[in-house]
């Protein structure tokens, strides 16, 4: 029988060596060793997140259990003012939004669904909310059931007020009146020639600027050309003087510079061109062409945009320590007035007739501020040897000055005319409530009378002491509640 031989190889023989078993179970051992450590620390890492996670969850539900709960330490206003205030804010919020998806949503949402904008707006505010509450207020007082209101010297304020309103809300004798009342009001108060309007005279009409001037301020109108206020200076804020500072044209700036915004430019000139027609249909002038006021409102136009071109932007504007250029009224009337008539004397007698009371001392040694010189450097360049044509596409813009704040007091095509206008300026597609623009009048015309006779229909008497005391107990009250009103008003712009 054959002898069997076992062999053993070498285990490199298979192309790599072989460990033996005794090291092989070592290796196992170790890599045992390893994946249980490794096992261990997630599961106790596991264990502490599940520790911080129940510990959170039991904190929030101990809170909502105490959400009933209130703060003695707190101090609440739970005056009828905070409710109705708290009231409103939590109207104008949507709490089905997520603040953290869209903050502007959960915290005006509610305001724009309940509050749309007033065709005849072009901005909605809670500003214009308390406006319209006001309004209502002063139309119950200025509305009386007297036939005949007392006039002239025996009547009061309030009853003078009353007088203005309840002419002005009747349309059916404004449309009947034409354009008589306002003629009236031309000769009388101008005595210039301005009812003649528009002007195609030859040779052209020269109008008496500083007269026209000194009557319009006194109706508060400053024409356009300048704008003037009385202020402290920001180096002696004790020290009250009179500013003189750009135009505040009926277009803004940016309009009448801006290539974008050449609809509105032209709609300025149409409405202009509409006006002037109206007038020359209310007194059969056969001199006044189409052809001929569009060709005048574009000069107009032309007129406002150069004078626009001499003032700042804005932006460039907001340090007042830069704007600081004292001088006399004389001085200001030599350097940048002369060209139109203006003196110093003239001067202080167009302050003192629109101030009888505050500028009754004011001379041409006066001082006063000039903000933008490059500004009245230029208004007086313009007019400096100027020619007859010149002259007389001044005297058309000054008179149209004077008439335009009137024609939205005129009938229903002058409105219509204003209507067309601001719909493509500011987005307005209906007029005003005649209520409303005539209150707004009032209020503007009138703001110390209208404020006080509303103060003493409307207001507690305790309320001022009420408001005194609040404010002694912090001056800093009034500061904090303005800027808070400013820095998160909800408005809506068209």
């Amino acid at each position: 029988m054959p002898r069997t031989i076992s062999l053993k190889f070498p285990s490199f023989l298979n192309g790599k060596m072989r460990r033996t078993d005794p090291e092989r179970e070592i290796l196992v051992k170790k890599r045992q060793s390893h994946t249980g450590k490794y096992v261990t620390v997630i599961i106790l890492g596991l264990i502490a997140l599940s520790i911080t996670f129940i510990a959170l969850y039991a904190q929030q539900i101990s809170r909502g259990d105490n959400t009933d709960e209130v703060d003695k330490s707190i101090k609440i206003c739970i005056t009828p003012s905070c409710v109705s205030a708290a009231e409103h804010l939590n109207k104008a919020m949507n709490r089905n939004i997520n603040p953290c998806d869209d903050f502007y949503e959960f915290a005006c949402g509610g305001w724009n669904r309940t509050e749309p904008m007033p065709d005849d707006k072009a901005t909605w505010s809670v500003f214009d909310i308390l406006d319209r509450e006001l309004l209502r207020n002063l139309k119950t007082i200025l509305i009386t059931d007297e036939v005949v209101i007392p006039g002239g010297l025996e009547a009061t304020a309030t009853e003078k007020m009353q007088a203005y309103f309840k002419s002005c809300i009747n349309e059916e004798a404004i449309e009947t009146a034409g354009i008589r009342d306002l003629e009236g009001h031309l000769k009388a108060a101008y005595n210039s020639g301005l009812e003649a309007w528009p002007f195609f005279l030859s040779p052209p009409l020269t109008l008496d600027i500083s007269k026209v001037v000194r009557t319009a301020f006194e109706f508060g109108n400053n024409l356009d050309l300048f704008s003037y206020y009385i202020t402290g200076g920001p180096l002696t804020p004790k020290i009250n003087v009179i500013n003189f500072d750009t135009a505040r044209f009926t277009l803004d700036r940016f309009s009448l510079l801006n290539e974008s915004r050449q609809a509105s430019r032209e709609a300025y000139v149409q409405y202009g061109v509409d006006v002037a027609m109206h007038l020359a249909a209310d007194q059969n002038r056969t001199d006044v062409t189409l052809e001929g006021v569009t060709a005048l409102f574009q000069r107009i136009l032309a007129f406002e945009m150069e004078l626009a071109n001499a003032t700042l932007p804005p932006e460039d504007t907001r340090d007042a320590t830069e704007f600081q250029n004292e001088m006399s009224l004389s001085s200001f009337a030599g350097n940048y007035t002369r060209s139109l008539g203006l003196t110093g004397e003239k001067w202080a007698e167009i302050f003192a007739n629109a101030w009888p009371d505050a500028a009754s001392n004011l001379t041409a040694n006066t001082i006063v501020n000039v903000r933008e010189t490059k500004y009245f450097a230029k208004l007086n360049s313009y007019f400096t040897g100027a020619t007859p044509d010149r002259m007389n596409v001044l005297s058309n813009f000054l008179a149209w000055k004077v008439l335009e704040p009137l024609v939205v007091r005129l009938g229903s095509k002058y409105r219509s005319a204003y209507q067309k206008f601001a719909a493509v300026v500011s987005g307005t597609t209906m007029e005003s409530p005649r209520l409303e623009t005539c209150v707004l009048v009032l209020n503007n015309q009138f703001p110390n009378a209208i404020g006080s006779l509303y103060v003493r229909n409307f207001f507690r008497k305790e309320a001022k002491a009420e408001v005194y005391e609040e404010l002694s107990k912090s001056l800093c009250i009034r500061s904090f509640i303005l800027h808070q009103a400013t820095a998160f008003r909800i408005t809506q712009h068209r």
